[in-house]
């Protein structure tokens, strides 16, 4: 089996948590868009991670300078 045909095949079953004899069961129609759905989820993911790092929610509160570490009140 070729990588082509690897990738959707890794795609569906990670997406959806689902095994080889799962996906037997599942017409090439019901693929397809288990496919398109595993794929546009992944879009969307990739698309929160770079807004995030974009409006700079990803830092760490202990790295901004001159501020307290948080939690740190009180110790």
């Amino acid at each position: 089996m070729g990588l082509a045909l690897e990738f959707p095949l890794y795609m569906v079953m990670s997406h959806y948590h689902l095994g080889p004899k799962d996906l037997s069961e599942v017409s090439s129609e019901g693929f397809d868009m288990m496919f398109k759905w595993s794929m546009a989820h992944k879009q969307l993911e990739a698309q929160e991670m770079a807004d995030a790092d974009k409006e700079g929610k990803t830092q760490v509160g202990s790295t901004k300078m001159g501020k307290p570490m948080p939690f740190s009140e009180g110790w």
